[in-house]
C-alpha cells in the first residue's frame, strides 16, 4: 500500500482498536449480551496445547490484595479509557471475570449506575468476600459477585 494522506489516521485507528482488544482480553471485562446457540460437540476430544495446563493455575494471594491498590493504578491502567473503548455506559450489563478484590468492579459499577449491573466473578472465595466488603463500604448494590470453579478438562474457570 502506498503512503497517503489518510495513512497516519488509519494507523492510529488500528492502534486504538488493537489497544482496546488487548485491554479487553487482559482484564476480561465484557458487555453481557444474550447467549448465542451452542456449537455442536466435536467428534474427538481436543488435545490440550503445550501452553495449557490441566493443573490449577497459580492464583493471586488474597493476603496481598493491597498490592493491587497502588496509588498510581488508575494512571497506568486507564479504566475510563477501557470502559469508553468497550462502550460501557449508564444502564449497561457487564461481566468481569477474575474480579479479584473488586478494584475494577467498583469503577464498572459507578459507570453503569443504578440502572446497570456488574456480574463480578472470581475463583477464590476470599476474593469474593473481600469484594463484598468493599462493595458494601462503597454502597454499590448493582454488583452481583459470584464464585467460579476450576475445570481442569477445559483449563478455564466455569460457573
Amino acid at each position: 500500500m502506498r503512503p497517503g494522506i489518510g495513512d497516519s489516521k488509519r494507523r492510529a485507528t488500528r492502534r486504538a482498536s488493537s489497544a482496546a482488544v488487548l485491554v479487553a482480553a487482559t482484564f476480561m471485562v465484557v458487555p453481557v449480551y444474550p447467549a448465542s446457540p451452542a456449537l455442536p460437540a466435536s467428534p474427538e476430544p481436543a488435545q490440550p496445547s503445550r501452553l495449557q495446563s490441566k493443573s490449577r493455575p497459580r492464583l493471586f494471594e488474597p493476603l496481598d490484595l493491597g498490592l493491587l491498590d497502588a496509588p498510581d493504578r488508575e494512571q497506568w491502567q486507564k479504566p475510563e479509557f477501557i470502559m469508553d473503548e468497550l462502550k460501557i455506559a449508564e444502564g449497561s450489563a457487564v461481566a468481569e471475570l477474575g474480579a479479584g478484590g473488586g478494584w475494577f468492579t467498583i469503577r464498572l459499577a459507578r459507570r453503569v449506575g443504578p440502572n446497570g449491573v456488574v456480574f463480578a466473578e472470581d475463583i477464590q472465595p476470599e476474593m469474593i468476600e473481600a469484594m463484598r466488603v468493599r462493595l458494601q463500604h462503597e454502597n454499590l448494590p448493582n454488583v452481583r459477585p459470584f464464585p467460579a470453579q476450576w475445570d481442569p478438562k477445559l483449563g478455564i474457570h466455569v460457573t
